[in-house]
């Protein structure tokens, strides 16, 4: 899982120069402690209320690149 803390140092390092990004969310198998090698990082990115979701997709997509298989927003 070492791989995943990576991910997560990077995720954190991303966020603390991205303007729109008010805090890091996580969940999943990592947080519960029961991840294999197998598993994702599973991330809840809650940004600036005068912000658009959909810049900070671009932001991550931009950033992550293929890394980044699947982001939503609501």
């Amino acid at each position: 899982m070492k791989h995943l803390h990576k991910l997560r140092d990077e995720v954190l390092e991303w966020a603390t120069y991205e303007p729109l990004v008010k805090a890091v969310l996580w969940h999943g198998s990592v947080v519960r402690g029961d991840a294999t090698p197998a598993s994702d990082l599973d991330v809840v990115i809650v940004h600036r209320v005068d912000s658009v979701a959909k810049e900070i997709v671009a932001s991550l997509s931009s950033h992550f690149g293929t890394r980044l298989r699947f982001a939503s927003h609501t």
